[in-house]
């Protein structure tokens, strides 16, 4: 028996539909971002007031935000060492394992030389600006991607996010960054 693999994301659900089941664009609610490859979009779906203190768990913890396209180009013009960059969410994924953990990782002895966050559902054209530095790995958000030299050597997607706890997260980070990055100095 062939079992298809649903994906779904909260833009794609309404209260009382199961998972995976579509809405119709025109039954979307303002600011839902259409799907990959689709026409249908809009500027900034999440009030800012309700993501501030999403942004703020990781900037006040010295990761650099990406608000815009041209934001993430200048941090990716940077082709040498290495730079870890976390695509932000608002699900609970986000905010009880890939914040916690990424913060957990940065405290490691072996880190990236730069980190930034962009945040999916909000900064919509920086959101997209590292999706493509991604390459063909499909959208996920939360979602984190570890880059050396330009390339992305290290890829860590939702569905190895949820359901998993800050340390196992961060472990699986660290390991990362012992296998692509330079021990600091001093």
């Amino acid at each position: 028996m062939t079992r298809a693999i649903l994906t779904p994301t909260a833009t794609d659900r309404l209260p009382g539909t199961t998972l995976g089941a579509s809405i119709h664009p025109e039954h979307r609610s303002p600011g839902t971002v259409g799907r990959r490859g689709s026409k249908e979009k809009t500027e900034m779906p999440y009030p800012e007031e309700m993501v501030a203190p999403m942004r703020r768990e990781l900037s006040d913890n010295g990761v650099s935000e990406l608000k815009s396209a041209e934001e993430v180009d200048v941090f990716f013009e940077e082709q040498t060492g290495t730079g870890f960059v976390i695509v932000n969410s608002v699900c609970g994924c986000a905010a009880g394992g890939a914040r916690p953990g990424a913060l957990l990782a940065l405290q490691s002895e072996v880190c990236p030389d730069r980190v930034a966050t962009v945040f999916a559902g909000q900064d919509t054209e920086a959101t997209a600006r590292v999706r493509e530095k991604f390459g063909d790995v499909p959208p996920s958000s939360p979602s984190m991607g570890l880059f050396s030299g330009g390339e992305l050597v290290w890829y860590l997607p939702r569905h190895m996010i949820e359901g998993r706890d800050p340390q196992s997260i961060a472990f699986e980070i660290v390991a990362a960054f012992e296998a692509h990055c330079q021990k600091a100095e001093g």
